[in-house]
């Protein structure tokens, strides 16, 4: 996920997110599972960050990835042309589906706080089996899941090629402080102290439930303090159930 996103949204992306390749799991390990749904974002085969395929022809991710400021001042979509997902490998540069994206939906309550969300459409459906968005994300304690390819060392900026998975837990809002609103956040930390997503996981998932049996909670959006660290504190994820009726308007 793009643990950028504190920053980037605090600015309100003053240019495109050139860099957007998310945040990684620090303290994860490669995942276990086949994940079909997970998505691997490009921008001219350039990784950008993860995402969720929620409809044969939708990927839900974040919107930090994929917003920039007009000239007027709004936050508007950054241009599609060479803008790519990949659908169902482990392997974020090769393996699955391939599809152009071809269109970029914001949500718009986007802000610094939250709204961090962005529906892109396929050109062509896939045939991977899209992850269903659950009725409501739990109440802290849940034991959740995260999924991404971002940094794994807080020393080093290198991404990972195979997709990594971390287990994760939905802790109070008011541990994200100021930084989320916890209307539209889910706030999370690592089960294992010193574990979290980090820069190149932005825009995956946050799961709930268990194996054979994942339904979507949320989208990485970034980190909950200002302290520079991925592996420390806790991180906001987009809480999806709570934007279902827009996403599905926008997906039909």
């Amino acid at each position: 996920m793009h643990l950028l996103a504190g920053a980037i949204a605090a600015s309100l992306i003053a240019a495109p997110v050139a860099s957007a390749a998310g945040t990684e799991v620090i303290g994860g390990g490669e995942a276990t599972e086949p994940y079909e749904f997970m998505a691997a974002t490009s921008l001219d085969g350039e990784f950008r960050c993860g995402g969720s395929l929620i409809a044969p022809d939708w990927v839900v991710s974040a919107a930090h990835c994929f917003a920039q400021k007009a000239p007027d001042g709004s936050i508007v979509p950054i241009p599609t042309d060479g803008l790519a997902a990949r659908v169902g490998s482990h392997d974020r540069t090769a393996g699955g589906s391939e599809a152009r994206i071809s269109e970029i939906v914001l949500h718009p309550g986007f802000s610094v706080q939250g709204g961090d969300i962005a529906l892109l459409r396929l050109d062509h459906p896939v045939p991977q089996r899209p992850i269903g968005i659950a009725d409501a994300s739990g109440p802290a304690g849940t034991a959740t899941r995260v999924l991404g390819w971002g940094r794994t060392n807080e020393e080093s900026g290198e991404l990972p090629v195979r997709l990594r998975e971390l287990d994760t837990r939905i802790v109070p809002d008011d541990r994200c402080g100021t930084l989320s609103d916890p209307h539209r956040n889910i706030c999370t930390e690592g089960v294992v102290p010193g574990t979290n997503a980090c820069d190149g996981d932005s825009g995956g998932p946050q799961l709930q439930g268990r194996p054979g049996e994942w339904e979507l909670i949320g989208a990485t959006g970034g980190p909950a303090d200002g302290d520079g660290k991925c592996g420390t504190g806790y991180g906001r994820w987009s809480d999806l159930p709570q934007a279902r009726d827009w996403i599905t308007a926008t997906t039909g």
